[in-house]
């Protein structure tokens, strides 16, 4: 009875591990995957000169508001926010 046991919890522990070493694999798949889209949207402190010049006109854009002054550019994929002429934050928009 202690041999079954013993052989039932080993290959519970064998199942598990290859069950989260499994779920680690698509983590890390999905993090690369959202680097690469990080690299095709501009960075965090470019100027808005900058980013016209690299990644074209916005296709629309919402004027400044607030204090300090923040305004938004919109992309295809993503939007740019800005305080003053310069990039806070990229934001890839939901498919």
């Amino acid at each position: 009875m202690k041999k079954i046991f013993k052989s039932s919890i080993s290959r519970a522990f064998a199942c598990s591990i290859a069950f989260s070493a499994g779920g680690l694999l698509t983590v890390e798949s999905v993090s690369a995957s959202a680097s690469q889209q990080q690299d095709d949207m501009p960075r965090s402190g470019v100027s808005k000169q900058f980013v016209e010049r690299e990644f074209g006109a916005p296709k629309s854009s919402e004027k400044a508001v607030g204090e300090p002054p923040i305004s938004i550019w919109h992309y295809g994929r993503y939007s740019v926010y800005f305080e003053n002429n310069t990039a806070i934050r990229s934001v890839m928009h939901k498919n």
